[in-house]
């Protein structure tokens, strides 16, 4: 069975954005897509009588079945287009992982507005809820994201690590995923050289050594190498992380994250948040769960 990646639509043009990347990494897998619209029947038909709610239920599925599977071939994407009603009280992310489950998918792949922590702590976000129950990776884009790279060349994976066990889980969270990806993998760990500290060449060098640690959890048939760069204290780890991955070409980041609610990252603050904010590429984040 074809390994699935699960893709969530929203009905707007913006959560296509996420597509073509989930595309590149499907191909990347030898797997197929599965783009999914999640309906709220109890919003969307509340003036709808009771015996008049299963042909509008039907009428609900016809008029977007079609859109999703057209948004698939004009892309010329091989997958599956499936419209999906929530139970009732049921929340949009559970409804989500149900599919996710549904589909065995190895990884879920969404677009979120990512307009900041504040928005996500007042606001919620859909996301958010997903990264905080489930068990799979999930890829999201954010507002910058550009256009997938094209061609024939290997998917460029960039893992980063801040050396911690939260950071480390990431490989084995990936473990399906890396387990198929046809890929080039980069293990970045941006060193800062922070005042005070007795010997920051040995860091670096401890800091290697504990990715070869992680490169020995890859397959073996993948492509790994291992990268350094060591940056002054400023602050930004975000962004010095974003511009080495870029420098590498990468087509996705990936990094564990706690992803315990939105109001933990707004009150103890997300690189992984900052990051999406910021990210040309996809990140696939992973839960570390405690």
């Amino acid at each position: 069975m074809q390994a699935c990646i699960l893709v969530t639509n929203d009905g707007s043009d913006a959560s296509l954005r996420v597509l073509p990347h989930a595309a590149r990494l499907a191909a990347a897998l030898d797997g197929r897509l599965v783009l999914v619209r999640i309906i709220d029947p109890d919003a969307e038909l509340a003036n709808i009588p009771a015996d008049e709610r299963e042909p509008a239920i039907r009428n609900l599925r016809a008029r977007w079945e079609g859109p999703l599977a057209a948004q698939l071939e004009s892309r010329g994407l091989a997958g599956d287009a499936e419209v999906r009603l929530l139970a009732h009280e049921q929340s949009l992310a559970e409804g989500v992982l149900a599919a996710a489950q549904e589909h065995d998918a190895l990884l879920i792949a969404m677009h979120s507005r990512g307009a900041g922590a504040i928005r996500h702590a007042l606001l919620g976000s859909v996301a958010l809820g997903v990264l905080a129950a489930a068990s799979l990776p999930l890829m999201l884009t954010g507002p910058d994201v550009l256009p997938p790279r094209t061609g024939a060349a290997p998917y460029r994976l960039v893992i980063t690590s801040d050396g911690s066990a939260a950071s480390n889980i990431v490989v084995i969270a990936l473990g399906s995923v890396l387990s198929l990806v046809d890929a080039d993998v980069t293990l970045l760990h941006v060193c800062e050289l922070r005042s005070g500290r007795p010997n920051p060449a040995g860091e670096v060098v401890a800091t290697t050594r504990q990715l070869e640690t992680i490169r020995d959890l890859l397959p073996e048939r993948l492509h790994a190498r291992s990268q350094v760069p060591v940056v002054p204290c400023s602050g930004h780890v975000a962004q010095d992380i974003l511009f080495h991955a870029c420098r590498t070409g990468a087509d996705a980041l990936a990094l564990s994250t706690h992803g315990y609610s939105a109001m933990h990252h707004l009150l103890a603050g997300s690189t992984a948040l900052e990051m999406l904010a910021r990210s040309p590429f996809p990140l696939i984040l992973t839960r570390y769960a405690v």
